[in-house]
């Protein structure tokens, strides 16, 4: 059900910590750009994330804690 989406490695790490607490996750246009980390969206979030690549844009998005995906050395 969820759609993947790989977004910069340079995202701060207290801002992918807030989003974990409160939900609210809001990334620039540079870090959409970029590659490095994962992360599981909701196909509408998803959806929306792609428009604002499209249009240079940054997003702010609303996720639970199950969309936020930490990358580990065990993953294949």
């Amino acid at each position: 059900m969820y759609r993947e989406l790989t977004i910069s490695s340079g995202v701060p790490a207290h801002k992918l910590r807030k989003a974990f607490r409160d939900g609210k996750l809001s990334l620039t246009a540079a870090e959409l750009q970029g590659s490095g980390a994962k992360l599981h969206l909701h196909p509408e979030s998803h959806e929306k994330v792609l428009k604002a690549m499209k249009a240079g844009r940054g997003v702010r998005l609303h996720i639970t804690r199950h969309e936020i995906n930490p990358s580990s050395p065990d993953a294949a």
